[in-house]
């Protein structure tokens, strides 16, 4: 699960929440952070077209299943969340990304 909050006085739109398993966390560079990818495991993008719209001071939480292929080695993986503004006439943004650990045994 991923929560969202919108902090600012105006209803943010168009967002949506990318899932993946890698370590980019520790990288401050968004556009290598975007690049450390598990190809392992499948790229998750929430929710359908035309994005999540939440008023000022509204949460959500969205739910994410990520399969684990078979043959997968027994250990912590990461899990990387980036949100993401986008903007179909100009140049989205990324206004934040978190980090989960999961284990695969």
């Amino acid at each position: 699960m991923v929560g969202i909050v919108n902090p600012d006085p105006m209803t943010a739109e168009s967002l949506y929440v990318h899932v993946w398993v890698g370590s980019g966390n520790v990288d401050p560079a968004v556009g290598t952070f975007l690049l450390n990818v598990d190809t392992h495991f499948p790229r998750l993008t929430q929710p359908k077209t035309f994005g999540l719209q939440l008023a000022s001071g509204a949460g959500t939480l969205l739910t994410f299943s990520l399969k684990v292929p078979t043959a997968t080695e027994k250990t912590n993986y990461m899990g990387q969340s980036c949100l993401m503004h986008l903007n179909n006439n100009d140049v989205g943004q990324y206004p934040d990304r978190g980090v989960f650990v999961f284990e695969v045994n």
